[in-house]
């Protein structure tokens, strides 16, 4: 008897309330390091840009209490890869608004993320929808392809 009492407590404790309203861990959650852009124009074939290695270096770091960070590359005057001050910041935050959209804030206000997608668990894309023209091509939408920090 004591065995199936124990074995009901047990049952009850995992459907407790509590264990319904957790949420799982979103996939944007850990440290994340750039790796290209894809520029997707009205007409013809994606183009893609590999980052350097230098800025590939760049990183995004989500904290599952909606800290965030960046730290970014680039090369100084002196052809040296160096952290970009003006760049990088520790004070940023982030929310899910919903499926695949973030919205990303620090002290110069918010930014929203239309669409963050993860084709895989390793890989993360950013897109921006602000129209431009590039080498004569109307370009519609970009997307800053990220890497999983290890």
């Amino acid at each position: 008897m004591k065995k199936l009492l124990f074995l009901l407590a047990l049952i009850l404790m995992a459907c407790s309330p509590e264990a319904e309203n957790e949420t799982p861990d979103d996939p944007i959650i850990g440290s994340w390091h750039y790796k290209k852009l894809l520029e997707y124009p009205a007409e013809g074939e994606v183009m893609e840009t590999r980052g350097s290695d230098c800025f590939q270096k760049s990183t995004l770091t989500f904290s599952p209490n909606g800290d965030m960070s960046s730290v970014h590359y680039h090369f100084n005057a002196q052809g040296q890869c160096e952290i970009n001050e003006r760049a990088t910041t520790t004070d940023l935050s982030w929310e899910r608004i919903s499926e695949g959209k973030y919205r990303i804030s620090g002290e110069n206000g918010s930014t929203v993320r239309d669409l963050v997608d993860f084709p895989n668990s390793k890989t993360m894309r950013m897109f921006s929808y602000s129209p431009y023209t590039k080498d004569g091509k109307e370009i519609e939408r970009k997307a800053d392809v990220y890497f999983r920090l290890e």
